[in-house]
């Protein structure tokens, strides 16, 4: 898989899970500059259009008390339940979405099956395995190699939860999962959450600019979600770098951060159908291996 990737991309490939990545971002932020500030939730915000700037009042939840950040651009990127997104009023087009998903944090030193066939993304199903509705198939994905990895549960199509699992049928599934009872395995975190398809049909408004999940959530195939998120964070840095610097004339200001929104748009766009559509495409296409000509054009974004 590694030479594949080499193959298509001019970058060196790198599989870092969120747990280790996030901790490279933030001390990175905090030794460039960036006052990191924990404990703090958004509350609000308020543009002035006459001054060009926002005033931003933030929570300390561990004193109880509000207080107020100036500045001369707010991004929103505060997660699924954006509360900027929501103050901004963004819309969004929302799909059915995939249902429900359980992610399993374990501990199971599986090095001695990874000799044969070696792999950071595994696809589990057993059809001649007995399973129950909530855990049909299961995608092990390594944290720590090789001994730590978060598996994501997939239920039956219509399963609707009455009870969550316990502890002892997450071992029990998570032991089937693996084949081999002398493997120890300790469950380290279980989280329930919902496959999400939804996209922001606007980015921005004055200067309040969202990325992340706050304007996009994809299903977890296809890799669409930190990547995303990346892609947004460098795209729109650079160009409001290039404002704040004073390398653009002011009358190039609005069009420069104009791209933004159009490549934001037109890549979601392209991940929207990506995913959605990927199940859509006719047996008959498939087979002759021949796709028409827009359809690969659209996803190469």
């Amino acid at each position: 898989m590694q030479g594949r990737w080499r193959e298509v991309s001019p970058c060196d490939p790198i599989d870092l899970p969120q747990n280790k990545l996030e901790p490279q971002f933030i001390n990175y932020a905090a030794t460039h500059g960036f006052l990191c500030r924990f404990n703090t939730e958004f509350v609000s915000f308020t543009e002035s259009h006459t001054n060009g700037t926002v005033d931003v009042t933030v929570k300390d939840t561990v004193f109880q008390q509000t207080f107020k950040i100036r500045c001369k651009f707010l991004f929103g990127a505060d997660g699924a339940r954006s509360r900027i997104v929501n103050q901004l009023g963004l819309p969004l087009t929302k799909d059915q979405g995939g249902g429900l998903a359980w992610s399993i944090l374990v501990k199971a030193d599986l090095a001695h099956l990874m000799d044969s066939r070696k792999g950071s993304l595994h696809w589990i199903y057993q059809h001649d395995v007995g399973h129950p509705d909530w855990g049909w198939i299961g995608f092990p994905r390594t944290v720590n190699e090789w001994d730590e990895w978060l598996i994501i549960f997939l239920p039956v199509p219509g399963y609707k939860m009455i009870t969550p699992p316990s502890t002892d049928e997450w071992m029990k599934r998570i032991n089937q999962f693996i084949g081999d009872d002398s493997v120890k395995v300790e469950i380290l975190d279980v989280a329930k959450w919902q496959i999400n398809e939804i996209y922001a049909n606007q980015y921005s408004k004055g200067r309040i600019f969202c990325l992340g999940d706050a304007v996009h959530r994809h299903p977890p195939a296809n890799g669409l979600g930190s990547n995303t998120c990346i892609q947004d964070a460098f795209n729109l840095a650079w160009k409001i770098s290039y404002v704040l610097k004073g390398k653009l004339q002011v009358s190039f200001h609005e069009d420069v951060i104009l791209t933004f929104l159009v490549h934001q748009e037109l890549r979601e766009w392209n991940c929207w159908t990506r995913t959605t559509q990927r199940d859509s495409l006719s047996a008959e296409r498939l087979s002759n291996g021949k796709l028409d000509f827009h359809c690969r054009t659209r996803q190469m974004f």
